[in-house]
């Protein structure tokens, strides 16, 4: 799981603290699709897919980008999102050919408007991306959709960033955040679950359930966001291969799970999925003394 030490400036990415984003500069762009989706299994948020032409080649693409994400209800609606404008890349390019395979009929589209899931799997195109009021609607629905199938935690868990290396007998898997953050002495808070996107069978369906359940009640609390706050607030979705190879490194075999690492420990706290909003409060504001 240790590849070496040298990842502290990772921290400074997954750190909780009290900082809040600024709105009201409109959305903050990834430039492909595969940034948005690396963004998009951190935050947990779906994926808003803009396709269009480059400035001064489309007319109307220059028209939506003067009149639409700059209105306060569009911008307001696109922070629920990783938000992606993707360029086209000429007509036989694959921008327009992915645009293709999901709904569009133009093979020399103006601007299109996707939603998709936060793997990349598109859900819905928008009717009409070009007229505001319509356009920030269909992007408050599809966002409610999304987080009534997907609820998401209060507390800001991010989707750990697993690397693999290798195959087969070679294959290894590595969680340098973890292993960055021990080294540091930060406390780490694991929660370890499974997406309802990949709950084929009746013990998936159960550990999936279990998961939403955890979320709505211990983690939809005031009182664990503030006794998170200089915590690092990592998660692991056994949906994912590579999620379930760690925790099953770390022992770590309920799921749902809930495990702490406090400073100088050397092995996972198991604070248990049952753990009320205030017990854990509690245990993590402990906890978290040096």
């Amino acid at each position: 799981m240790r590849r070496g030490a040298g990842h502290g400036a990772l921290l400074a990415v997954i750190a909780v603290t009290a900082t809040v984003a600024l709105a009201g500069d409109g959305p903050q762009w990834h430039r492909t699709l595969e940034k948005g989706v690396t963004a998009a299994k951190r935050s947990g948020k779906p994926i808003l897919v803009i396709t269009t032409w480059k400035k001064g080649v489309c007319a109307s693409c220059d028209t939506w980008e003067d009149r639409v994400p700059v209105d306060p209800d569009v911008i307001a609606n696109s922070e629920r999102f990783e938000s992606v404008k993707w360029f086209y890349d000429g007509l036989g390019g694959k921008v327009i050919r992915w645009t293709m395979e999901n709904g569009n009929e133009n093979e020399d589209p103006s601007v299109l408007a996707f939603v998709a899931s936060s793997d990349g799997t598109v859900r819905q195109r928008a009717p009409d991306p070009y007229t505001p009021t319509s356009f920030a609607r269909w992007l408050a629905e599809r966002a409610d959709a999304v987080e009534r199938e997907f609820p998401r935690s209060r507390v800001p868990f991010l989707r750990a960033a697993i690397s693999v290396e290798g195959e087969g007998e070679d294959r290894a898997v590595f969680f340098d955040e973890l292993d960055a953050a021990r080294e540091a002495k930060t406390p780490v808070l694991l929660f370890i679950g499974r997406s309802s996107r990949i709950a084929d069978g009746k013990r998936e369906r159960v550990q999936a359930k279990s998961t939403r359940r955890l979320e709505k009640t211990t983690f939809d609390s005031k009182a664990v966001v503030g006794a998170a706050e200089g915590w690092t607030l990592l998660r692991l979705d056994v949906a994912d291969g590579a999620h379930a190879d760690i925790a099953k490194e770390l022992g770590l075999t309920e799921v749902p799970g809930l495990v702490a690492f406090p400073p100088g420990a050397e092995e996972p706290l198991d604070l248990g999925a049952k753990i009320t909003a205030g017990t854990l409060a509690g245990r993590l504001k402990k906890l978290r003394e040096p």
